[in-house]
């Protein structure tokens, strides 16, 4: 899958997320995080998607980490967040290097590509062909299914 097509397969993810959020109350709970609310989730991905952006913008890990969330709708936290990882996302060539780490008990893997593919491989949305994996390949299984989990 090349770029653009990467691009568009996010911006196709969004749009459904989004839609998601403002049909549903903010107090709806979500089928497969029965703990989770409508606005919890759209938090969730809006820190999701800023991390990522940060992540680009510094070519780092960003620490530290989560920062405070605007107190604004939902929909809105999720559309300022898209907005500020597309800005990034159209700041930087897409061979620029970018990674997400997973790290639990002391054991550490890496997941590296360029951002529209990480974003990506984390939803389960691409193969782990799209993405560098190093270390522990467990980790970054359990890792993965998380936030597909938490995103589905």
């Amino acid at each position: 899958m090349d770029f653009a097509d990467l691009r568009a397969q996010l911006d196709h993810e969004f749009a459904l997320l989004r839609a998601a959020v403002v049909a549903a109350p903010a107090d709806a709970r979500v089928p497969t995080c029965p703990d989770w609310t409508a606005a919890d989730l759209a938090g969730h991905v809006a820190e999701v998607y800023r991390h990522k952006a940060v992540a680009i913008r510094l070519n780092a890990w960003p620490k530290p980490w989560p920062p405070e969330r605007p107190a604004v709708a939902p929909e809105e936290d999720l559309d300022l967040a898209y907005a500020e990882l597309v800005e990034q996302l159209d700041a930087h060539s897409p061979a620029d290097p970018a990674s997400t780490t997973a790290e639990v008990a002391g054991c550490a893997a890496r997941a590296e590509g360029n951002p529209a593919s990480l974003l990506l491989w984390l939803w389960n949305r691409v193969g782990d062909e799209a993405v560098t994996l190093t270390g522990d390949a467990g980790l970054l299984a359990q890792f993965r299914e998380l936030r597909v989990v938490g995103t589905q």
